[in-house]
């Protein structure tokens, strides 16, 4: 079982709350409520919404359906969607069969039913006629947001072309992105004002080095750790204010409602800590490594197979459960690690 910790961070700056289109308002400007569909089949991918990762697949014969809620992660104006896919190994070539389909789409959260696609981003393994990759994405152009996202050189979305990067690090391997620029009645989110961070874990050489570089970070993720182990959260909960405001203010829930949910969570938890049926897997600073979202704004500690440091296995009565798993994402400013997602 996994606990998703989106945490987000500092004040937001709202954006104009109305627009209309004639005599139509926007939905865009009303409560928006952003999601990405994804289809992945025979190729191992990493999936993007501005620079962050929202699903993966490590393996080359993985299949995917998902529908995931991204308000959390957009903005009013320009955003992107992106995707890496890549060889089974270095320099081996691309599962032909293989495909990635990702879409964009936003609906108004008081009619959901009507769901309209803003762009797609697909990938096939095999090229097509135009010895093209993503030829089954959707058209380029500027689109209407009151007309149902029809084609209008007066419209107020614009979706760009397609652009393909290979990744000299890995051989045969691509990184596919769109770029979309969307008016929204969603707040500027703190992470996107956040300071660029180095990446440590390709930049340092040695151990030693890496790990005094994410001390500090290591050092936040031991304060849950040590929180959950003392079965007293109460010291901790200060660290989530930020994430539990802007994920209230994302999904247009009443203030309060991520932080009462959190406590709950960590409530549950401990309970079952105190019972002998959970324990917490060993954190030491040798068994994680630094990953630094594309975006450069956004960090973790991560396990071996990309797993969250903060990982707590069921065992005793609810042994083959599973586990609960705690993936926290920090920005940095001011010198300071600030839990954002």
């Amino acid at each position: 079982m996994v606990l998703l910790l989106f945490a987000t961070a500092g004040c937001a700056k709202e954006q104009p709350k109305t627009r209309t289109k004639g005599n139509k308002m926007s939905l865009l400007f009303k409560k928006p409520v952003y999601r990405l569909k994804v289809e992945a089949f025979g190729v191992s991918n990493y999936i993007e919404v501005n620079g962050v990762i929202v699903t993966f697949d490590t393996s080359s014969w993985g299949q995917t359906t998902v529908t995931l809620p991204v308000n959390h992660l957009m903005r009013s104006g320009e955003n992107t969607i992106a995707f890496d896919v890549l060889p089974p190994k270095r320099g081996e070539q691309i599962n032909p069969n293989s495909h990635v389909k990702i879409a964009l789409t936003v609906c108004e959260l008081t009619d959901q039913k009507n769901i309209y696609t803003v762009a797609t981003l697909h990938f096939h393994g095999t090229a097509d006629a135009n010895k093209s990759h993503t030829g089954g994405s959707s058209p380029s152009g500027v689109f209407n947001s009151t007309k149902g996202f029809a084609p209008d050189k007066d419209g107020d979305v614009q979706v760009f072309d397609v652009t393909a990067v290979a990744r000299p690090s890995y051989a045969n391997s691509w990184t596919y992105t769109r770029k979309i620029d969307i008016p929204s009645s969603l707040p500027l989110w703190a992470f996107f004002n956040s300071e660029e961070m180095p990446d440590y874990q390709v930049n340092l050489k040695t151990d030693e080095e890496l790990d005094r570089a994410i001390a500090p970070l290591y050092a936040e993720y031991q304060k849950v750790y040590g929180a959950l182990e003392k079965h007293n959260v109460d010291a901790i909960m200060p660290m989530f204010a930020e994430r539990n405001r802007e994920l209230d203010m994302a999904f247009y829930l009443e203030p309060g409602t991520m932080e009462a949910e959190l406590r709950d969570a960590f409530a549950s938890t401990i309970k079952d800590m105190k019972e002998g049926n959970q324990e917490l897997v060993g954190l030491r600073i040798r068994s994680v490594g630094f990953q630094l979202e594309t975006n450069k704004k956004i960090a973790s500690l991560i396990r071996r197979g990309m797993e969250p440091a903060i990982i707590i296995n069921y065992v005793n009565k609810l042994d083959g459960v599973g586990s609960e798993r705690y993936p926290m994402f920090f920005r940095y400013q001011n010198g300071k690690y600030i839990l954002t997602r």
